[in-house]
């Protein structure tokens, strides 16, 4: 009608005030139209859709002039100044005198049709273990219980904890006596269901709907399906007389399985009651793998995609990483300058480690010998010297005999044992007395960090050589130092004796390079034959060529032969994540994990190729230690 008013008049309308005496009506119009029934939705729809909501107003039926032809009896007031014509009165006053009476809502529930809404009582994401959850949900469940007991006026049940609580308020324990009692296994029956419920709901709302539909239908009414697209239309989806969705397999005549194992629950891989129930299963086995995880959890539940859906949950376990983590070795790093420069004299680059300690016999009583041995770095020949102690004073004696016959190297490496750092506590000493019997100014010393022995694998590969060579040369006599220094000297022999490549037997080589080659001339140290010669300074000249000769044919062969050989890594293959300044780690000490100490990344150290070997590791005790990269395991916890 206001529609066709406006319409028709041709005159300019700035405002349109409805007035209704009815208050149901004015309670529709300010209402959503969805929630009523169609036919009162249907026409309240069309009336916001013309007007304004703010434009309806109440009118008590007595000032309402429009209902004054409805009443029995009456007919309108016809005078030209009545209200029939001219309105009523209140609209010649202000607005704020006309009606305000707000319209009651009580007389609209006939009207109103009922909506069903799942909302979960319980907030899975905060609570972040499967026990606690459950626990929890049957703490709402028991809440709910005794509401119930109250209204019959039985006893509440309390938890001990809450039993204590309650002593604190006693006016609410003398209204309403409670019994303790530990949350039973029926309690915790219905929270698992819950929230399996409601986990469902969630994740296959639409499959839920159409199932609980085809509950509620009426004989004849059409059968709601799940969609071919659905995630667990393959499953046969039905819901048990709990609500709780299962899936239909084939083992329904299999009465001796249990029932969740004939028809499991159906999960979703992404809910969080799904990754804290798979938690729960992991920790249950003793942080176990996938597998063991997976075989567990199939006899209960069905999951689309259920080994990812572990395999995600298990690599987010913090004590796994905590307890599993393994140390990250970088990609072998190439050899060092010092073992693949040719045409050096022997020893110019060795490697210095400490064998024994060997018992001797001075006299009556025993004593400890111990075996310096100096490694080539180049050849890899060895030279042996006797120790009588792991003092400084022993140590620079051993090198001094040791440059008294082969010359100062250039370089000397070290490994960080409790001989050369002095017990921890005479390392400048040792390096400070050393380096005054070599030559600091020629001579380099390079110490590899702590429980690093790959980084020395050149010199203790010699060490177990020496060992094997002195087992083999044991005869059952009790050692002496003359029988010692016997054995040591045919032990290095024997060792620099050894082939340094393999040869073929048709070879036109006559014997294998070894380190003898480069030390003496020959293997077995037979004489060099040279040309006869009619003078003496032809004879050295002859002599001189020849050597030279056997000098260059042993180090290309070497090149040839030998470098090809240590070419191959033998592990460490591939690049992993490299660590940074920052990152927590373990300090991998021995096997026993619960000795390995935590500490934090000071600064990093790179290698001649770019990659991080070595790193300052700042322990809880305040100590910073220079540590290689494959004793650190890296926590990835954040």
């Amino acid at each position: 009608m206001n529609q066709a008013v406006l319409d028709t008049y041709s005159y300019q309308i700035n405002r349109t005030v409805f007035w209704t005496d009815s208050r149901t009506v004015c309670s529709w119009i300010n209402a959503d139209q969805h929630r009523y029934k169609q036919f009162v939705a249907f026409r309240v729809g069309e009336i916001q859709e013309l007007t304004r909501v703010a434009d309806w107003r109440w009118i008590p039926t007595k000032l309402n002039i429009a209902d004054v032809l409805t009443k029995w009896g009456q007919g309108p007031p016809l005078q030209s100044d009545g209200e029939w014509f001219n309105g009523p009165a209140f609209l010649y006053r202000p607005q704020e005198q006309w009606p305000t009476q707000e319209a009651s809502i009580e007389e609209t529930d006939e009207e109103a049709r009922g909506i069903v809404l799942f909302h979960g009582a319980i907030d899975v994401k905060p609570i972040s273990r499967w026990t606690k959850l459950l626990r929890v949900t049957a703490s709402v469940v028991r809440f709910i219980d005794n509401c119930r007991r109250k209204c019959r006026g039985e006893p509440i049940l309390t938890t001990w904890a809450t039993a204590k609580q309650r002593q604190l308020t006693q006016h609410v324990a003398a209204n309403y006596p409670s019994v303790k009692a530990p949350l039973g296994q029926e309690e915790l029956r219905q929270a698992e269901t819950i929230l399996w419920r409601q986990a469902q709901w969630d994740s296959f709302p639409d499959e839920m709907s159409a199932l609980t539909n085809n509950l509620e239908r009426q004989p004849g009414g059409p059968i709601s399906v799940v969609k071919k697209c659905s995630p667990i239309y393959k499953s046969s989806p039905v819901l048990d007389d709990e609500g709780v969705l299962r899936m239909d397999g084939r083992l329904a005549n299999a009465d001796e399985s249990s029932f969740d194992k004939r028809h499991p629950i159906i999960l979703s891989r992404s809910h969080e009651v799904t990754h804290k129930l798979i938690q729960y299963y992991h920790e249950q086995f003793g942080h176990a793998n996938s597998e063991t995880v997976f075989n567990e959890m199939r006899q209960r539940f069905q999951i689309p995609k259920m080994r990812s859906a572990i395999q995600q949950v298990v690599n987010k376990c913090v004590w796994c990483k905590v307890n599993k983590c393994q140390p990250r070795s970088p990609r072998m790093a190439p050899l060092p300058v010092e073992r693949v420069t040719s045409r050096l004299r022997p020893f110019s680059s060795v490697g210095l480690d400490y064998l024994g300690p060997v018992e001797v016999v001075v006299g009556r009583r025993k004593e400890k010998r111990w075996v310096a041995v100096f490694t080539c770095m180049a050849v890899r020949a060895v030279h042996l010297e006797v120790v009588h102690s792991l003092t400084t004073e022993s140590c620079r004696m051993a090198i001094a005999r040791f440059c008294s016959k082969y010359g100062k190297p250039n370089n000397i490496f070290f490994d960080n044992a409790t001989c050369f750092r002095g017990a921890n506590n005479e390392m400048a000493k040792i390096n400070q007395e050393c380096a005054e019997t070599v030559g600091s100014s020629t001579t380099a010393w390079h110490f590899i960090p702590p429980g690093t022995p790959h980084m020395g694998g050149v010199w203790e590969r010699m060490v177990r050589s020496v060992k094997q060579a002195m087992r083999a040369l044991d005869d059952g006599r009790r050692l002496t130092d003359e029988i010692l220094a016997t054995t040591l000297a045919e032990a290095a022999d024997m060792i620099n004796t050894r082939p340094l490549t393999y040869l073929p037997q048709d070879s036109t080589e006559t014997e294998a390079l070894t380190p003898n080659h480069f030390l003496r001339g020959t293997v077995s140290g037979a004489d060099v034959k040279v040309e006869e010669s009619s003078t003496p300074a032809e004879a050295l000249r002859n002599l001189y060529k020849r050597s030279q000769f056997l000098a260059d044919r042993m180090w290309e062969r070497w090149s040839r032969e030998y470098l090809p050989t240590i070419n191959r890594r033998s592990k460490w293959f591939d690049d992993r994540q490299p660590l940074q300044e920052g990152d927590l780690v373990f300090v991998v000490d021995g096997k026993n994990r619960k000795c390995w100490r935590r500490g934090v990344i000071e600064a990093i150290i790179q290698g001649s190729d770019g990659r991080v070997r070595q790193v300052d590791v700042r322990t809880a005790d305040g100590k910073v230690q220079r540590r290689g990269v494959v004793n650190l395991a890296a926590l990835e916890v954040r």
